[in-house]
């Protein structure tokens, strides 16, 4: 429960508006129940318990919300292992995030909204694009704290993906065409890039 609304247990004024939307939570768990009214008197401040689940009520099936982003987040990755992810935010970051929620990095380069993100398939690059009309590459392994380098498009960029052999990234492009660049991380960690190509639409 605590996981599922912790976006909405930040600090508030007054400090007892705080208790107040946590307990405002805890009527629809039936463990809870027969503790509610003692906790009601014990916590000194005012409670509420609705009558019906709140409007804003996450699904069960939500596990956790992951908070960090200033503004809305537009795209979302997850490593081929399952074991981190990466969200791309009209804020102008990504961040990068394990698996249980906890943050990893916050990837500064993009100067405008940051549209789209892909891990390549071997988990060790990572591909953003957005309103700035660039993509990034960025490695993976030194935390990404900065990019290994950016391309220039013609266009604002609203996705981008690796191909299976992780040595080439495709990123939509204008007039109904898809532009890709050839990657090729050499063992020095610093990406290469080939000459764009036009793949035109079907």
């Amino acid at each position: 429960m605590i996981g599922q609304n912790a976006h909405l247990l930040g600090p508030a004024e007054p400090a007892g508006a705080l208790i107040t939307t946590l307990t405002s939570r805890l009527g629809g768990i039936p463990e809870l129940a027969t503790q509610l009214p003692a906790l009601r008197s014990g916590l000194r401040t005012w409670t509420a318990w609705p009558s019906w689940p709140p409007p804003d009520q996450p699904s069960d099936a939500l596990i956790r919300v992951l908070t960090g982003h200033s503004g809305r987040v537009d795209a979302v990755a997850i490593s081929p292992d399952g074991s981190w992810l990466a969200t791309a935010s009209s804020d102008g970051t990504v961040r990068t995030w394990n698996a249980d929620g906890t943050p990893l990095a916050t990837l500064t380069g993009h100067t405008s909204t940051v549209r789209a993100v892909a891990i390549s398939p071997d988990g060790s690059w990572l591909a953003t694009g957005g309103d700035d009309k660039t993509i990034r590459i960025w490695k993976t392994d030194d935390g990404g704290s900065t990019s290994a380098t950016a391309i220039r498009a013609d266009g604002i960029l609203w996705g981008c993906a690796w191909f299976p052999g992780g040595t080439t990234c495709a990123s939509p492009g204008s007039e109904a065409s898809t532009g890709s660049r050839s990657c090729r991380p050499p063992a020095d960690h610093h990406l290469s890039c080939g000459d764009p190509v036009t793949v035109p639409s079907r």
